[in-house]
């Protein structure tokens, strides 16, 4: 899993992969009840009316904060069928992670969810395919109050490393995450990792970089002289979009750039 010559040179091309599942649970509409479930468990929501949605949410108001081992702090929220607004939450909400599916989810819904959450600490945002995702800052907007708040971010472009158009929409969101300690890029579009990690305004603890293209490969070194990386404490870089052996050299000069700036460098090809 290390930096090491044996790894480098394994030569192995690799099939898309996406993040690893976690722990979740599936709510039907039938069982919102089923929301007060252990810390560390994410409940999956999808395709409910925003009214259903509403008394879901409001499960994790801070009316449970009391129970801390009776409520869920982290969900997956996909609405593709929903239709119509989230009707007014009355108090915040105990969440502290939240899983969104770029497109499923209307700003009708997503706007009064997010500005009832003091606590959420992590977001994770996919976007389903190369035709999704933001093309101006305007369209991330509905995040611009909850950004300076995170300290872990997940952005997962899933097929859309061709998309170029993307890259100032989402290093702008980046420039307002000014608390972020944790930020994992997979899959962006190419010759995207510069621009991203030169937007942040705080330095990161941990990276973690997953399928980048080949067009990264000369900036995987030098990104670590970039100011934000000055507090870097691991990095760590997963798959390639191409064959492994033809990018030896860089693999090799990132992972002696990380060991002298005292980054440990983790690689899984």
């Amino acid at each position: 899993m290390y930096s090491t010559a044996e790894s480098l040179k394994a030569g192995k091309k690799h099939s898309r992969r996406s993040s690893p599942p976690s722990a979740s649970l599936s709510i039907a509409p039938s069982l919102a009840s089923s929301l007060r479930r252990p810390k560390g468990t994410t409940a999956v929501i999808q395709d409910l009316p925003p009214e259903l949605l509403y008394h879901i949410v409001q499960l994790l108001s801070n009316d449970n904060l009391s129970l801390p081992h009776q409520r869920t702090s982290s969900i997956s929220l996909s609405t593709s069928k929903s239709t119509g607004a989230l009707p007014h939450l009355t108090a915040p909400l105990a969440l502290t992670s939240l899983h969104i599916l770029w497109g499923t989810v209307p700003n009708s819904i997503l706007q009064p969810l997010l500005a009832n959450t003091p606590f959420l600490r992590s977001l994770d945002v996919k976007w389903s395919s190369c035709e999704e995702g933001p093309t101006s800052a305007s369209e991330l907007s509905v995040f611009d109050g909850i950004a300076p708040q995170l300290l872990r971010l997940s952005l997962v472009h899933d097929g859309g490393n061709d998309q170029a158009e993307k890259v100032p929409a989402v290093a702008s969101f980046l420039a307002n995450c000014t608390s972020l300690t944790h930020l994992w890029i997979q899959d962006p579009p190419y010759t995207a990792l510069l621009p991203y990690l030169t937007a942040l305004n705080v330095k990161l603890r941990a990276l973690e970089t997953t399928w980048l293209g080949a067009e990264d490969a000369p900036g995987v070194a030098s990104a670590l002289s970039l100011p934000r990386m000055g507090q870097l404490q691991r990095w760590g870089l997963k798959f390639w979009d191409g064959e492994e052996e033809d990018l030896i050299e860089e693999l090799e000069r990132w992972a002696t750039a990380c060991k002298a700036k005292g980054v440990q460098p983790i690689y899984d090809p």
